[in-house]
């Protein structure tokens, strides 16, 4: 069995000549209210037909009880009910042969993490200086920094790069160089910490979470170029990204440590870190459990 849709079920969708908004309302700040002045002040010229019982008209438009009074044909439904009364719209909507349907609901997840892709996160943006008095810009990576990203790593010494990538990585492959600067800002977050005290832009550190799908729990990882180690840039990117992380509702982050890396344990234990050794992987473990994190 196959399935196939026209495109002209496709252009009930988005070239309606006639839509019903179920749910218009002229209460401000309403989902019914916004579709509904959307519709009338975005340059729609098809025919709008508000479907509310409890108004006789709204925006000086005659407003139906339901989407069977209305006695002319639509193209599509917009629902902007609440949730429960979604199943019998549907039903009535399916009567009077309205296939095409769109249902409208507020999100309970803050904005703007309640788009698929979130848009540059802006607000995390931050001016600051580190206790150790150096000036520096935080803000998340973007994709364009793939140039920047590159010449940082190619500052590293090897002992960098390995307490970094636990291996000996000679350079960045494109795949891994796109995976690290061009990332879903909703799941992950990388903060890179920005020397703009000089005409060409340079980075001097970047820290970074991977979320898990429920995004309660982090993976953390950081790295600062060696001249600038020892500095507090490390300890600014990994406060950032705490926050951050605290905001969003996450449980935990954890991290891997090399028994080497004595300088990153140390910091990891000043932030509020509990470390511990895995004798399984023989590597050290941070931990910072947010639930229970008040600093």
């Amino acid at each position: 069995m196959s399935l196939t849709m026209s495109i002209y079920n496709l252009d009930k969708v988005f070239r309606p000549t006639s839509v019903a908004v179920i749910g218009a309302s002229a209460r401000e700040g309403s989902i019914g209210c916004s579709l509904f002045d959307n519709l009338l002040n975005a340059g729609y010229t098809g025919k709008i037909y508000p479907v509310n019982p409890r108004h006789g008209s709204i925006k000086g438009i005659d407003a139906s009880p339901a989407i069977s009074d209305i006695g002319q044909p639509i193209d599509l439904a917009i629902i902007a009910t609440p949730i429960v009364r979604g199943p019998s719209i549907i039903k009535e909507c399916a009567k009077v042969n309205v296939d095409a349907r769109v249902i409208i609901q507020p999100s309970n997840i803050p904005s703007p993490h309640h788009l698929v892709i979130s848009p540059y996160p802006n607000q995390y943006e931050m001016t600051t200086i580190t206790k150790a008095g150096v000036p520096i810009f935080i803000r998340p990576i973007k994709p364009e920094d793939a140039p920047l990203l590159v010449e940082f790593f190619n500052t590293l010494s090897r002992q960098s790069v390995y307490f970094r990538f636990f291996s000996a990585l000679k350079s960045l492959p494109p795949k891994m160089l796109a995976r690290f600067t061009q990332i879903d800002y909703d799941r992950d977050m990388a903060m890179v910490a920005m020397d703009n005290t000089q005409p060409k832009e340079k980075m001097l550190g970047v820290a970074r979470f991977m979320g898990d799908p429920d995004g309660k729990k982090l993976e953390i990882a950081v790295a600062v170029g060696d001249s600038w180690q020892g500095k507090g840039i490390g300890a600014a990117l990994m406060e950032s990204l705490v926050s951050i992380a605290k905001e969003r509702g996450v449980e935990s982050i954890r991290g891997d440590v090399l028994a080497e890396n004595i300088h990153m344990l140390a910091l990891a234990r000043k932030l509020g870190f509990a470390v511990s050794w895995n004798f399984d992987s023989r590597l050290y473990e941070m931990k910072i459990d947010l639930k229970n994190h008040n600093a």
